[in-house]
């Protein structure tokens, strides 16, 4: 349990309610989160072995491969962990945090630690996480930067959206400006580079009007050295292709499979937004170790409303 988790937070107005569970039913700290959803009717007998049975293949903790297989709604899980923690959630979609705070833990590290510092009252700042665990292993940094601090639970995906929301921008051009410009690209339109490009062509033009036949020529030359040089690639390529090859060696074992991230930049796909969702929902890998980014043009209103109107799983999102 948390520092401070004795305390339910109340987090108003955007405070949700936890989700369908038997009103006589209470969580149960001491059982495993698996069982307890099961024992209070939030998850199927067989969803549970599914779910265990992903845990013991893929690795991982249960809350996430559960969540991540769309076994369990993010919300309830949310709602559930809350309950056995003691503690409250909210919806920082709803009623959104403090930008300042954000910007005091770093809206990178927000993103990284699964983290949101929301508001601060006299009671301490009400910082949200996916799961109180979470919480726990940051109190230190927290209150080192915050104060006294008190934890609520949303879904970690509302927690990245929320962040983007307020510091997308600003985390974009970051990204954007990481590269010094001297190894960067983003100063090329006022490097010398578009007058030598304007140089050429212009003595290209003036050689052309003084000696047509030779500046053919030379063109004509080049377009059969170009040629030539393709040509001995394909060759080499061929050459390589018929060399007999040793054994494969052996896969390395893996304990747990790698997280995997998927980046599918999409441009005026509009048509095939929807179906290309539906593919990728057909990816064999633990879905808990998998995240596939969307990557959509922020002037393309057309790919993100088609995008919106999909039915993205939560290890799927636009950015």
């Amino acid at each position: 349990m948390p520092p401070n988790a004795s305390k339910v937070v109340a987090f108003r107005p955007a405070i949700r309610k936890p989700g369908p569970v038997a009103p006589s039913l209470s969580p149960s700290p001491q059982a495993p989160v698996a069982l307890d959803l099961m024992r209070a009717g939030l998850l199927p007998p067989d969803a549970l072995v599914e779910g265990m049975a992903r845990q013991t293949r893929d690795g991982g903790t249960i809350e996430d491969v559960l969540v991540a297989a769309g076994l369990v709604d993010p919300w309830t899980m949310a709602s559930w962990l809350a309950r056995r923690a003691g503690i409250g959630i909210a919806d920082p979609l709803a009623d959104p945090p403090d930008p300042e705070l954000i910007d005091r833990f770093g809206a990178a590290a927000c993103l990284r630690e699964g983290l949101l510092p929301c508001r601060a009252d006299p009671e301490g700042t009400l910082v949200l996480a996916a799961d109180p665990k979470t919480f726990a292993r940051h109190h230190g940094r927290l209150a080192a930067l915050f104060g006294p601090v008190r934890p609520a639970l949303a879904p970690a995906a509302a927690i990245t959206a929320a962040v983007m929301a307020l510091r997308g921008a600003d985390l974009a051009e970051a990204a954007e400006t990481r590269l010094d410009e001297r190894d960067s690209c983003r100063r090329i339109a006022a490097g010398p580079l578009p007058w030598l490009i304007g140089a050429t062509l212009g003595l290209l033009a003036v050689l052309a009007a003084i000696h047509p036949a030779a500046v053919l020529l030379a063109l004509s030359a080049w377009a059969v050295v170009t040629l030539a040089a393709l040509g001995v690639l394909k060759l080499a390529a061929l050459l390589a292709s018929l060399r007999v090859e040793g054994p494969a060696p052996a896969p390395i074992p893996l304990a747990t499979p790698p997280m995997v991230s998927l980046l599918v930049p999409l441009y005026r796909e509009a048509t095939v937004a929807s179906r290309l969702v539906r593919r990728l929902k057909r990816l064999d890998y633990p879905r808990d170790r998998l995240e596939v980014l969307l990557v959509a043009e922020a002037d393309d209103a057309l790919t993100q409303a088609a995008l919106a109107r999909a039915d993205l799983p939560v290890w799927m999102r636009v950015v």
